[in-house]
């Protein structure tokens, strides 16, 4: 993992300190980094489809990258989240469809 040897000198024996202790800290400073690894792939797995629209539409075009915004507020502020993200994925699919058949 990157800055693994960076931050290994906290769980490196001190003078004054036990090797069970030291074992301890690396314990729980590997949940911590797993646990952060997980809400990590948690969270782009969940905007995976936006990150796709980002691409397919333009990084650097400020339409896409703002109607990309205003979706995920709308999902991550509505009443009913689960409900606004089906609805966003459909009109992302249906987008996508409309997209392809125009280039047929």
């Amino acid at each position: 993992m990157p800055g693994g040897w960076t931050m290994s000198l906290v769980w490196m024996p001190m003078p004054g300190q036990t090797w069970a202790g030291t074992g301890g800290r690396f314990v729980a400073m590997w949940l911590v980094m797993m646990v952060a690894m997980t809400f990590g792939v948690n969270c782009s797995l969940c905007c995976l489809g936006l990150m796709v629209v980002l691409l397919v539409g333009g990084m650097m075009n400020i339409a896409v990258v703002a109607a990309v915004a205003v979706a995920v507020a709308v999902e991550r502020l509505g009443p009913r989240p689960a409900l606004l993200a089906r609805a966003i994925g459909g009109v992302v699919t249906a987008t996508g469809a409309v997209v392809l058949a125009r280039a047929l």
